[in-house]
């Protein structure tokens, strides 16, 4: 489609003598795309051909530009081309020098348009004395891009700008776009079926995004690999207990033949291992008694994800920080990197005093993060670590809304298993008792007394060694003293019923308790996080003993100012 684009005259004057300037004036950039290497005859006034290179990056324009036999000048070579796009019009000037006389052509270029892959518009040149008018064309090079389908699926590919086209029928197409351009290919897979990933020259843009960029600096050959089996879900979250569960797929082509097979020992398949159409794959899932663990199935090509999850308690520190997350997976209390610790970029940037929770939020075993920003709750339910909205993850829009300064607690209430939400403000605390993410009065837990009075005091949760039921219980950590409510009815009973450490902590101004299970006994106990140091109680006595009893890292979290610890398992 040719794209038209208005242009003001505009006589450019020289910078100095024996100077040459080229202006594109005034071009209206609606879409327009001046990039490539071009070349190309000026009509009219003799004034020879023009090589040139012109690079459009946002709103910049650069390049070179080389004259032919032009009047009254001879020859300029590598004249700097530069020029901006600002709204919708772009104005460009190439300088250069004029060989072998001195003595200067100004040349100004109008009406100006693009079609495909050629330019057209007129132009004024003027010499010493002397002026011509007339018209240019100039032509792009070209590379060939050619794409090719591999897969037992079918699906479309186009690109952008247009020239490749390929129906769910074709196997394969070409197209010539201009050199060093950029070109986009998009897959879309037929009804029923799935796109799995580009590959050869393609294969940078791997198997998560349907669109592919190509930077045409040379010939390109891409593939689209395509499935005729697309599945209902691509993962599975289970208990560490042994279980059974199944995967729901449908097709795209008939007829579409499958096998599924499992990658992992552990997962044995049961049902449904090969097919022909629409099926269903059973699986079987052994008992976990080790770390959470990962293993796939593969069906067609397509790669269905299970994760088991741990009965182990043992807690691993991380550290919250503007919406990125950082855990010590190795358990070496330093920060060793993305290769063997585990950052998460972005999981509540930009939310307005972000506060981290981790919990297991489906009752899988699985230890999983989230946020809690001013009563809304935000759950990383797939566990990859970022927001991929409220279909995928879970949002509470309102639980803690309008207690300013609420501190988000979750916990295992009731002991039934998994972890549900609460808050603690000025000492009073609101449990969500039945899971349902917002507050019913009656049907929940309000504890209207644990922490009043102590200002600044934040809440802490666990099943407290001595007590009583399987439940998760309250506490409050206050200037360096532990509270701890062992008898589980929300009340400070005093220190022969429930718990009270007079000392760890005390003197690290500033200081954030930490509970976690630091020797993988089962046993929650207290720590604390101060500046990036920790401090833990290994032994269980509510006392700082020292690193030859207790454990202290000295360095996870330095210099992150208000970073929040959390503990992960």
């Amino acid at each position: 489609m040719i794209k038209s684009y208005r242009s003001l005259y505009n006589y450019c004057q020289p910078f100095f003598m024996a100077s040459l300037i080229f202006c594109f004036t005034s071009i209206n950039a609606w879409g327009a795309d001046f990039s490539g290497i071009w070349s190309g005859t000026w009509y009219s006034g003799g004034l020879g051909t023009v090589t040139g290179t012109i690079n459009q990056n946002g709103n910049t324009l650069s390049g070179t530009v080389n004259v032919y036999g032009t009047a009254d000048c001879g020859n300029v070579y590598d004249a700097t081309l530069y020029g901006s796009v600002v709204g919708d019009v772009a104005t460009m000037q190439a300088i250069g020098w004029c060989t072998p006389i001195q003595s200067y052509v100004q040349i100004s270029f109008a009406n100006a348009y693009v079609s495909g892959n050629s330019m057209y518009g007129s132009f004024q040149a003027c010499g010493p004395g002397v002026c011509y008018t007339g018209t240019f064309s100039l032509t792009a090079s070209t590379q060939l891009l050619s794409i090719a389908k591999t897969g037992s699926g079918q699906g479309t590919i186009t690109s952008s700008p247009t020239g490749i086209s390929c129906n769910s029928l074709c196997s394969a197409s070409t197209g010539n776009f201009r050199t060093n351009g950029y070109v986009t290919l998009t897959a879309s897979a037929s009804i029923g079926g799935s796109f799995l990933g580009w590959g050869s020259d393609c294969s940078i843009c791997g198997s998560t995004q349907s669109a592919c960029t190509v930077n045409m600096n040379a010939a390109k050959f891409c593939t689209a690999n395509f499935s005729c089996v697309s599945l209902v879900a691509t993962y599975a979250t289970l208990p560490p207990t042994g279980s059974s569960s199944t995967i729901t797929l449908g097709t795209s082509t008939s007829p579409c033949s499958w096998t599924a097979t499992s990658n992992a020992a552990w997962i044995t398949i049961t049902g449904g291992s090969s097919g022909t159409g629409n099926g269903t794959v059973t699986y079987n899932v052994a008992a976990n008694t080790g770390a959470v663990r990962t293993g796939t199935i593969t069906i067609a090509g397509q790669t269905f994800t299970v994760i088991q999850g741990t009965t182990s308690t043992l807690g691993k520190i991380g550290v919250f920080w503007n919406g990125s997350w950082y855990f010590d997976m190795n358990g070496s209390g330093t920060w060793n990197g993305a290769g063997q610790d585990t950052v998460y970029a972005d999981f509540g940037k930009g939310l307005p005093n972000a506060i981290p929770v981790v919990g297991d939020w489906d009752n899988t075993g699985i230890v999983r993060i989230g946020v809690y920003s001013e009563g809304s709750w935000y759950f990383d339910m797939n566990g990859n670590g970022q927001w991929d909205g409220p279909t995928i993850d879970r949002t509470y829009a309102d639980f803690g809304k309008g207690l300013t300064g609420a501190i988000p607690v979750v916990g295992n209430w009731e002991g039934t298993g998994g972890t549900r939400i609460g808050v603690y403000w000025n000492g009073h605390w609101y449990l969500d008792r039945n899971g349902n993410g917002q507050w019913d009065n009656a049907a929940d837990i309000n504890y209207p007394d644990f922490g009043v009075g102590l200002t600044g005091a934040i809440p802490v949760v666990g099943n407290w060694a001595g007590s009583s039921g399987t439940g998760d219980k309250i506490g409050v950590f206050w200037n360096g003293k532990w509270y701890l409510d062992k008898s589980g009815n929300g009340a400070w009973d005093g220190i022969s019923t429930d718990s009270h450490y007079p000392d760890f902590g005390v003197g690290l101004t500033g200081a954030i308790p930490v509970v976690g299970d630091w020797t993988g006994s089962g046993s929650p106990r207290i720590g604390v996080y101060w500046n990036g140091s920790w401090y833990f109680d290994m032994d269980g006595n509510g006392a700082w003993n020292g690193t030859s009893t207790d454990r202290n890292y000295v360095d996870f979290g330095k210099g992150l100012t208000g970073a929040w610890p959390v503990i992960m398992r």
